[in-house]
């Protein structure tokens, strides 16, 4: 009897999603390989681009900058490359953004590093993790 309450409560989640309409929206184009993205506190966002580059763009979809460029030390290929991103919690205060990517000089390696924006510009890399 509970697995039978189960299933149909499982059955009845599904469709209701199923049956839920969407709407999708280009907000920008132009970004090659996206992994991941945050919200910025003005609005505008960044997105990872797996092979290389770290990109603000404006609420409206205009490229602003490109953050940071990993391309000499992203390892290529699969599941690799400039993965995550994240805001410091008190990111308004510090500007601090961390960046998760594997890296690779002459093996792989799981990195993550801090950068500092400023005007839309990563500076001062601090290694955070480097294993």
């Amino acid at each position: 009897m509970k697995l039978s309450l189960v299933v149909f409560s499982i059955l009845v989640s599904i469709s209701s999603v199923l049956s839920q309409n969407y709407t999708f929206d280009t907000i920008t184009t132009g970004i090659r390989e996206p992994t991941s993205f945050v919200f910025l506190p003005n609005g505008n966002f960044m997105v990872n681009q797996q092979h290389d580059s770290a990109k603000i763009i404006s609420s409206s979809g205009q490229l602003i900058s490109c953050f940071w460029n990993f391309r000499d030390s992203c390892a290529l290929g699969g599941e690799s490359g400039l993965i995550g991103v994240c805001l410091d919690p008190d990111y308004t205060l510090n500007r601090y953004i961390y960046f998760y990517y594997i890296h690779y000089i002459t093996n792989y390696v799981y990195r993550i590093v801090r950068l500092t924006e400023n005007n839309n510009n990563g500076t001062n890399p601090v290694i955070i993790f480097n294993d």
